[in-house]
């Protein structure tokens, strides 16, 4: 499989994507009081690694949002 810069692109861009979400994340589990035990955990263990530990249907929802901001910035640059 050869790797292209569109594919590098996406995978930047998921990670960044994913750190933020982690940031947001951490902060809401920190100050809702409404966030069940159950989500909190399940977020620790299946979202609070670092973008390469996840898994790839894990990282395909960061790429899924990634795919949408590039498609944002591109239509922007030719419009």
């Amino acid at each position: 499989m050869m790797i292209d810069d569109a594919n590098i692109t996406l995978e930047l861009v998921s990670k960044h994507i994913h750190n933020m979400w982690t940031t947001w994340a951490k902060n809401i589990i920190e100050t809702e009081p409404n966030i069940s035990k159950e989500r909190k955990e399940r977020w620790q263990k299946e979202c609070f690694k670092p973008y390469e530990e996840l898994s790839e249907s894990m990282k395909q929802l960061d790429r899924n949002f990634a795919v949408q901001i590039i498609e944002a910035i591109t239509n922007e640059r030719t419009t």
